[in-house]
């Protein structure tokens, strides 16, 4: 079973990606900031994480820079979600090593297909 992590302040968009992908089979944590995601991407191994940019303690783009930098993390396929709609903010994502970005709002359904895309291309 594929674990995720979904990393977002926002606690009711985090409940809805949750239900949403545990539906379709996959083992689901949570983390509510960047900090917190780190101490359990550091004791857990994850296949993929959804990560929001703009959160307490720890950005997203700091998260990915922790990330870049670290060996036994930098394997683990990110999709970046955010509100910030510039070109230079997803620019900069791609830069530091993200695999997708979307912008909020978003649907489960457009997602969806990326994890799975993004999952089947780890197995190759």
């Amino acid at each position: 079973m594929k674990k995720i992590l979904i990393v977002d302040d926002e606690k009711n968009i985090v409940r809805i990606i949750k239900f949403m992908l545990e539906r379709e089979g996959y083992k689901i944590s949570t983390a509510f900031d960047g900090i917190e995601a780190l101490n359990i991407v550091r004791r857990e191994q994850f296949d993929l994480i959804i990560l929001d940019i703009m959160m307490p303690n720890l950005s997203g783009e700091d998260f990915l820079r922790i990330r870049k930098s670290d060996k036994n993390l930098n394997k683990i396929k990110v999709i970046m979600l955010t509100a910030k709609k510039t070109e230079e903010t997803k620019n900069e994502c791609i830069e530091l090593g993200c695999d997708e970005f979307f912008n909020k709002p978003f649907s489960i359904e457009e997602i969806s297909p990326v994890i799975k895309k993004l999952l089947a291309a780890e197995n190759l």
